[in-house]
C-alpha cells in the first residue's frame, strides 16, 4: 500500500503498486481497478493521496496527478468462459479425425472423450476467456468428487494430465474462479472414459477364462495322465521285479520235473500229472519272458540290430511257432499273402516279439471254432500285416491306452482271461523303434483288427543308431552246442567246478546235480568266487550273472583277463533271455550262456563238452606244438602267448641241463607256485613234466634222422647223465632210444 483515503463514511480508497482498491466498510466488499482495467500504468508516490473540495480524489503518480471522482463507478461484475483448447497425448498434438485420434469433432465440442489405454498419457490444456479482468480468472478442476480438497489449480502452464485415473468413465469439471472476489466465473463439464487393455477388457477376461479353463483342463488331464502313468509305471517295476525274483524258483520248480520226465519208473498217469506241470511251468517261463522283454524295451532305444529278411517265408515261420495253440482251442489260421514275396528290413528279436505277442493274443481271446487271420500286403511305400480275430473285442474308450500304460480291457477281466497287458505294451515300442506304426479297429464281441506297418526297405534307419548284420538264426543263440554225452574215465577223475549263486536252494540244487560227476565247491558271489580261486584252481565255473558284491560278468572278466585264470571255463546262467543280453555275456569271454529257467540236461551236456574240450585242449598244450593253428579257438589270447613264450624259452634252453623250472618261471616273469597252478590247470601236467616230455619228442625227432648218436641226442636235449636219459625215455616212449632209432624203418 501506498496510501490510504477516506472518501465518505463507508470507503476507503487504497493506492497499490498494481492499482486502487476500494473497501466498503458496511459490506467488507473490495473492489481493484488495474492496469487490465483500464487504469493508466502508474507507480503510485507513498503518502500522496487526498479528497478534494469537489469531492474527487487525487494520487501522486511517477507521471503526474490522477483525479478521479468518488462517485466512479469501478468494475466488479463481469463473466469468464472457459476454453478446452487442445488435447495432447505424449507431447503429440492430436487433431480431430486423424489416425488413431479420439477426437471426431474439435476438443471443446467433445462431450464425451473416449481414450485407449495407449492414450492414457493424455492432457488437456485450458484456457480461460475474461476480457474485462483478464487475470482475474484462476482455473481449478476435479474428477468425479466436487468435496472440499478435491479440487486442483492450474499452474500457468494450464494443462489437465489425465493419466492418473482408472479404467472407466469418470466426469471431469473445470471451474474459472476470480481471484478477487472468489466468484465462478465459468463452470463446464467433461465425460473421460479410459478403456482398459485387451486383457482386462470384457471380451478379453472372458478369452482369458476360456484360456484358463483350457490349461487347467490340460494340466489336469496331464497330472492325472502322469499319475496314470506313475501307477502303470509301478506296476510294471513291480511285474519286472518280480519276474525277476521268479526265474530262479521257477528253475527249481522246472528242473527236477524234467528230470522226473526222463525217470523210467513213472506210472503212465503220474508221467501225465509231471507232463502237466512241466506245461504249466512253461507257461510261467513265457509270462516271465514278457515281462522281461518289456524291461528290455523300456532300456533299449538306442542301437537296433536290422536284418534282411524274404517277408512270406520269415512270417510264415513265426506264424508256425504259435500255430499249435490255435489247434489246441481247435481254431483255424488263415493266410493271405501277396503273389509276389520281398524282401523286409526288420530287428529280428523286436520283431518277432511283434507277430508273436500279436497272434498268441488272437488266439487267447477268440472262443472255439473262430477264425483267425493274418494279411501280409505290400503298397509303393509301405508293407505290413493285419491280424484279424472274432474275438472278445476292446471297446472305442480303452483302446487309446493299449500301447501307452499296463491296461488290459474290461471285458477281458471279466472274461477273466489270464494276461497283463504288459505284450502290447512292449510291441508299441518295438514298432515305434522301428519307425512303424500300429493302429487297431474293434467292436465289442465282435473281434479286434491290429494293423501294423512299416517303410519299405531300410533308408529310414538312421546310421548312427542302427547296426546292419547278416542274417543269424536266433534260436541257436540261446542255446549251447551239445554232442553225445562224454562216458569216459576223465569225468570220473572228479574235476573241480566252482559254482557261484547267491540264491541258497538254487545253489544247493546244483551241487547235488553236479555232484556225483565233480568235485563241487561253491561261492554266493563273485567277489567271494575271486578269493577262492587261488586255492581251488577249478576246471569250470558256473556262475550266475544277476549277484551282489560282484556279478557274473564281471567276475569273468576278471577270470579271464588274469593269466593264472584265463585258462578257466566259465559258464554263465542268467534270467535274461533276449538275444543282446546273450551276445554281451559272450562278449566277456564267457565259454557258455545258459538261460534261466534251464533244462538240466542241456546245462548238464554244456558243463560235460566243456570238460571234453578243456582235457583236449591240454593234450594239445602238453605237445607245446610249434603251430598255433592246431590249437582249439577257445584257448584265450593271454594262454597263446604265455605257451608260445614258454615253448621259445624252453627251445633256447634245450641242451642247457642246468634248465629247471625255477628258471622257466623267471624268464616267464611268475612264480613257481603260479606256474606250476598254471601249467597244471592247462595240460594237467607239472611244468617238470612239461619240459621233460618237450625235450623227449626232440630226442624222438633227433633220433630218426641218423646224424647223431644217441650220447649226442641227450646231450642235445638237456641230459647230462646218459643212463638217466634211456630210463626216461624208455618210461616216456616204451623203448630205449636205441630201439626207437632202429625202428624209424
Amino acid at each position: 500500500m501506498k496510501s490510504i483515503v477516506g472518501a465518505d463514511n463507508q470507503s476507503l480508497y487504497i493506492s497499490s503498486s498494481d492499482g486502487i482498491v476500494r473497501f466498503n466498510k458496511n459490506t467488507g466488499r473490495i473492489t481493484t481497478w488495474t492496469n487490465d482495467q483500464g487504469l493508466q500504468g502508474v507507480s503510485f508516490n507513498v503518502q500522496s493521496g487526498i479528497v478534494t473540495h469537489r469531492n474527487t480524489l487525487m494520487f501522486g503518480s511517477d507521471k503526474g496527478i490522477i483525479e478521479i471522482p468518488v462517485s466512479i463507478s469501478l468494475p466488479h461484475i463481469y463473466k469468464g468462459k472457459i476454453i478446452l483448447s487442445d488435447l495432447y497425448i505424449g507431447n503429440t498434438r492430436i487433431y480431430p479425425d486423424e489416425e488413431g485420434s479420439p477426437l471426431t469433432d474439435a476438443l471443446d465440442e467433445t462431450s464425451h472423450l473416449r481414450l485407449t489405454n495407449s492414450q492414457r498419457k493424455a492432457a488437456i490444456k485450458i484456457k480461460c476467456i475474461n476480457h474485462i479482468y483478464p487475470s482475474d480468472c484462476q482455473i481449478m478442476w476435479a474428477f468425479d468428487n466436487h468435496l472440499e480438497g478435491a479440487w486442483h489449480t492450474l499452474d500457468d502452464e494450464r494443462f489437465i494430465t489425465l493419466g492418473e485415473q482408472s479404467w472407466g468413465r469418470h466426469q471431469l469439471t473445470i471451474r474459472a474462479i476470480s481471484n478477487e472476489s472468489g466468484n465462478v466465473l465459468d463452470e463446464r463439464s467433461l465425460f473421460i472414459t479410459f478403456r482398459p487393455p485387451f486383457y482386462f477388457s470384457f471380451w478379453g477376461m472372458l478369452l482369458e477364462l476360456g484360456i484358463l479353463f483350457t490349461i487347467s483342463y490340460f494340466v489336469i488331464k496331464y497330472l492325472r495322465s502322469r499319475n496314470q502313468m506313475h501307477v502303470s509305471d509301478e506296476k510294471i517295476n513291480f511285474l519286472i521285479n518280480t519276474a525277476h525274483d521268479i526265474r530262479t524258483p521257477l528253475t527249481l520248480i522246472k528242473a527236477p520235473l524234467e528230470e522226473l520226465s526222463h525217470s523210467d519208473t513213472l506210472s503212465t498217469e503220474e508221467r501225465e500229472a509231471v507232463s502237466l506241470a512241466l506245461r504249466n511251468a512253461n507257461t510261467l517261463t513265457q509270462m516271465t519272458d514278457n515281462v522281461m522283454q518289456y524291461e528290455l524295451s523300456r532300456i533299449d532305444r538306442g542301437m537296433i540290430r536290422i536284418e534282411r529278411h524274404e517277408a512270406i517265408a520269415y512270417i510264415q515261420s513265426q506264424i508256425d511257432k504259435l500255430s499249435h495253440l490255435a489247434q489246441v482251442k481247435q481254431q483255424t489260421i488263415s493266410y493271405e499273402y501277396p503273389e509276389e514275396t520281398f524282401d523286409i528290413w526288420i530287428d529280428t528279436r523286436k520283431f518277432n516279439s511283434i507277430i508273436q505277442n500279436l497272434l498268441s493274443n488272437a488266439i487267447k481271446y477268440s472262443t472255439k471254432g473262430d477264425t483267425i487271420t493274418i494279411s501280409l500286403y505290400k503298397d509303393n511305400q509301405i508293407w505290413g500285416f493285419h491280424v484279424i480275430d472274432q474275438g472278445i473285442g476292446i471297446s472305442s474308450k480303452e483302446r487309446s491306452k493299449l500301447f501307452t500304460h499296463l491296461f488290459r480291457g474290461a471285458n477281458a477281466i471279466n472274461a477273466q482271461i489270464a494276461g497283463s497287458g504288459i505284450g502290447l505294451l512292449s510291441i508299441g515300442r518295438y514298432i515305434k523303434h522301428m519307425h512303424g506304426n500300429i493302429e487297431v479297429k474293434s467292436q465289442v464281441n465282435k473281434g479286434a483288427d491290429f494293423h501294423v506297418s512299416f517303410p519299405l526297405g531300410k533308408a529310414h534307419y538312421k546310421p548312427q543308431s542302427t547296426e546292419f548284420v547278416e542274417n543269424t538264426d536266433t534260436n541257436n543263440l540261446t542255446l549251447p552246442p551239445i554232442v553225445q554225452e562224454i562216458e569216459s574215465a576223465d569225468i570220473q577223475q572228479r574235476h573241480r567246478l566252482l559254482i557261484v549263486e547267491d540264491n541258497p536252494e538254487m545253489l544247493t540244487y546244483l551241487k547235488r546235480l553236479f555232484d556225483k560227476d565233480f568235485a563241487v565247491y561253491t561261492a554266493t558271489n563273485g567277489k567271494e568266487a575271486l578269493s577262492k580261486l587261488p586255492y581251488i584252481q577249478p576246471l569250470i565255473v558256473l556262475s550266475d550273472v544277476m549277484m551282489p558284491e560282484m556279478r557274473g560278468d564281471d567276475l569273468c572278466v576278471s577270470i579271464k583277463s588274469n593269466i593264472d585264470t584265463s585258462h578257466i571255463a566259465v559258464v554263465l546262467v542268467s534270467a535274461l533271455s533276449d538275444q543282446q543280453s546273450i551276445i554281451n555275456g559272450l562278449s566277456v569271454k564267457a565259454d557258455a550262456y545258459v538261460t534261466k529257467p534251464f533244462d538240466t540236461q542241456i546245462l548238464q551236456l554244456t558243463i560235460n563238452n566243456l570238460v571234453e574240450n578243456r582235457l583236449l585242449l591240454g593234450q594239445q598244450w602238453a605237445k607245446l606244438d610249434a603251430s598255433t593253428e592246431n590249437i582249439s579257438d577257445s584257448a584265450s589270447e593271454l594262454d597263446l602267448r604265455l605257451m608260445a613264450e614258454m615253448k621259445e624259452i624252453i627251445e633256447q634252453n634245450l641242451d642247457n641241463n642246468d634248465f629247471t623250472v625255477d628258471t622257466l618261471a623267471y624268464e616267464l616273469r611268475v612264480s613257481r607256485t603260479s606256474l606250476y597252478n598254471k601249467i597244471k590247470g592247462l595240460t594237467g601236467n607239472t611244468p617238470s613234466d612239461l619240459i621233460r616230455m618237450y625235450r623227449i619228442n626232440k630226442a624222438k625227432v633227433l633220433l630218426r634222422d641218423y646224424h647223431h648218436t644217441v650220447t649226442e641226442v641227450a646231450e642235445m636235449v638237456g641230459f647230462a647223465d646218459q643212463k638217466y636219459f634211456r630210463e626216461v625215455f624208455k618210461k616216456a616212449v616204451g623203448m630205449t632210444p636205441s630201439e626207437y632209432a632202429k625202428s624209424k624203418d
